[in-house]
């Protein structure tokens, strides 16, 4: 990290204090003697001082840090409170009408108001981590001086890193071993494949004099080129040891940070809230016609309203994917006897234009797309995003490629570029590599174009419908 703990904490405590100062002079003046410009000044300050916490505390890399960020906030709040306290003795002074007992309490509410946005801070953050974002299987490219804390990057939020290796240079080739004690073995595969096969996310690449300048070059070319992190890490082996270079380098010192938007933590924040709302809103607005469409599916043939497969998720995770049920009860029973029936050109997936198992509600729920309504359930529980690679079955994450697991690093969602440009007439390989490019070009305005493609999309058949 190019930002020392000593600038994080002092920047988090000058931002504190300034905040604490203005609303300690604020609270010198009557309520009564606010105009609704100090009021609309007041929201405005806390607002950016909430975004500047935000941004110096949080959106970095320091997420990573996050219980040690974590008790700097609770060392800094106890001196802003005893600062508080003097700050009022001191008032006191000046102003003996004052009760110091009661401007003691109204701080004591101002600490409370700080200790509670860290602390909703620190839950959303572990929030996100639980659902899968922030998760990294990480490789140690080369040999790390062991007086920098590289074991830092893994006292992270819920044990979301996982170290995998380490990778050498020998003799020409790249060598590999799975912990510091075992000996180095060389690569097989090429460099490339290696990683692939072991489902790296991000790597620290340490600059030593074993590593040539190309196998460096190589490393930090296949990130960008797949859109992984790495950490380039310089080499200090030839500072002086007596000096205790543990102490200076309290976090990972660094020449270079790449990090895609998939790792941005406003990124995915703001991703993560729109799911919430979007998908929130929807299932209160919309709950009428999950009535009305569960009554009509119950009515033809009794059978359940839902029907639920298990699919896998980010980092393969097995979720619960949620339908109006769209075919006969003993629809996947009959999926043998079709498969030679399969119009997809390739693959494990599944297409039948004419599929008898499809009931008549069925067949109009499915081609308005009401059926993947339930899914907005899967978002608000964030198992999936609005816009996202759609899960697959677990029967099918099998045919991955070692690199089509790169597929897996996103969230799943209900829409996807697939089913923009193809949908039913496209192959597996097709759709697989669709939904790397989606990984690889991910943004918040990538999504929004494809969400509103989708309201096309889905819009298109009820067009058609009432033009005939």
């Amino acid at each position: 990290m190019k930002t020392n703990t000593l600038k994080f904490s002092t920047v988090f405590l000058m931002h504190t204090l300034m905040y604490a100062g203005f609303c300690a002079l604020a609270l010198l003046m009557p309520f009564s003697s606010f105009t609704p410009k100090d009021i609309a000044f007041s929201l405005a300050f806390s607002g950016l001082y909430f975004f500047l916490v935000w941004f110096e505390l949080y959106s970095r890399p320091y997420h990573h840090y996050l219980k040690n960020a974590f008790a700097v906030v609770a060392r800094n709040l106890f001196i802003c409170s005893v600062m508080l306290v003097a700050l009022e003795v001191v008032y006191g002074v000046f102003r003996p009408e004052r009760r110091l007992l009661n401007a003691c309490f109204n701080d004591g509410l101002l600490v409370m108001f700080y200790a509670i946005m860290h602390v909703l801070q620190y839950l959303w953050i572990t929030h996100l981590a639980n659902l899968g974002f922030f998760r990294k299987n990480v490789i140690l490219v080369g040999t790390y001086d062991e007086r920098l804390p590289v074991d830092h990057l893994f006292q992270d939020i819920h044990n979301t890193k996982c170290f995998v290796g380490q990778m050498g240079f020998e003799n020409g080739v790249w060598a590999y071993r799975p912990d510091f004690q075992s000996e180095f073995v060389p690569v097989s595969k090429g460099f490339s494949d290696f990683l692939f096969s072991r489902k790296v996310n991000e790597l620290l690449i340490c600059i030593d004099g074993k590593i040539p300048p190309d196998a460096i070059r190589e490393c930090a070319a296949w990130c960008l080129e797949n859109s992984i992190g790495y950490y380039l890490i310089p080499d200090i082996s030839s500072l002086p040891h007596v000096f205790p270079w543990h102490r200076r380098f309290t976090e990972i010192p660094s020449i270079e940070r790449y990090c895609p938007n998939r790792d941005s933590l406003i990124m995915i924040s703001l991703k993560r809230i729109l799911d919430i709302c979007v998908s929130a809103t929807a299932l209160v607005f919309i709950s009428p016609v999950f009535a009305v469409v569960a009554a009509l599916i119950k009515r033809e043939d009794g059978g359940p309203v839902f029907y639920v497969s298990e699919r896998v998720g980010i980092h393969g995770k097995r979720i619960p994917f949620v339908k109006f049920r769209s075919m006969v009860i003993n629809a996947d029973a009959l999926k043998n006897d079709l498969l030679q029936l399969n119009e997809r050109p390739d693959g494990p997936l599944f297409k039948l234009t004419n599929d008898p198992r499809v009931t008549k509600i069925g067949q109009f729920i499915r081609k308005t797309s009401i059926d993947e309504l339930p899914q907005l359930w899967n978002v608000l529980k964030g198992d999936m995003s609005l816009i996202g690679p759609r899960p697959h079955l677990p029967s099918e994450v099998e045919a991955y490629s070692d690199a089509d697991n790169l597929r897996l690093e996103c969230i799943p969602g209900i829409s996807c570029l697939p089913q923009i440009y193809g949908r039913d007439s496209l192959g597996f390989r097709q759709w697989v590599d669709y939904d790397l490019v989606y990984r690889k070009e991910w943004s918040l305005g990538y999504d929004f174009r494809i969400l509103f493609k989708t309201i096309g999309v889905v819009l298109s058949p009820v067009a058609d419908h009432f033009h005939k």
